[in-house]
């Protein structure tokens, strides 16, 4: 991972839109904040958080491991 330490070259590094997808994903793999909550990312509201996990979520394929 980018590190609390890195996370402020994390512009310098990707786009706007990498780093948005990037924020989408969390919020869809972690829509209640749990894990590392705002360590890179800053905290949504909550309401923002439930609405685009529950619209990204659907649209994530992971690959399959065999």
């Amino acid at each position: 991972g980018i590190g609390t330490l890195k996370r402020g070259f994390l512009p310098e590094s990707l786009d706007a839109a990498s780093i948005e997808m990037q924020q989408r994903i969390k919020w869809a793999l972690d829509p209640d904040n749990m894990l590392n909550p705002g360590q890179i990312f800053p905290v949504p509201p909550p309401n923002e958080r439930r609405d685009a996990s529950a619209d990204e979520a659907s649209h994530i394929t992971l690959p399959n491991p065999s």
